[in-house]
């Protein structure tokens, strides 16, 4: 699974990050990041707002603050390879927010780096599902957000279709 910054259970999403081979894409699906208000085992009753499924860590149904949530419409959206020796294996994604998302996020983030845990937690969802789930331990800081994990191309793919 994905993951995000010193954010991160199972992966890392930072502020910055050097690559080595970039191509990119316009944001074309939203990107969703949210505080977790609670996370329970199971699925998601369909009458329960302000949930997610998740299947990180088996099914869970995971329950946001809905007065704190980004959702980032419009950006720009890069692979990023493990090295110049291996191209075509990514090693991060690198998302670059216009600055009304990166300033939200920013806001959120060092809110959530003030709590411990598991009330640091930040849900990245897309499409309605979880993709990260990161423990946020600092602030992030100016517009660009790398994600690390599996899979990064099927994610690269969905957020730019």
């Amino acid at each position: 699974m994905l993951a995000a910054i010193a954010l991160a259970a199972s992966g890392c999403a930072q502020s910055g990050g050097e690559g080595v081979d970039r191509t990119g894409a316009e944001l074309t699906t939203p990107i969703v990041f949210a505080a977790v208000a609670s996370v329970d085992e199971g699925a998601c009753p369909a009458d329960r707002p302000n949930t997610y499924e998740s299947r990180l860590s088996g099914a869970q149904c995971v329950v946001i603050d809905p007065d704190a949530v980004v959702e980032a419409e419009s950006g720009s959206v890069a692979l990023v390879a493990a090295s110049e020796q291996t191209p075509d294996v990514p090693q991060s994604i690198e998302l670059v927010l216009e600055d009304a998302s990166s300033e939200r996020l920013r806001e959120l983030t060092a809110a959530l780096a003030e709590q411990s845990s598991p009330r640091n937690l930040l849900v990245i969802a897309v499409e309605g599902e979880v993709v990260a789930m990161p423990a946020v331990m600092d602030e992030l800081t100016g517009r660009t957000v790398s994600i690390s994990g599996d899979r990064l191309t099927a994610l690269y793919d969905r957020l730019t279709a």
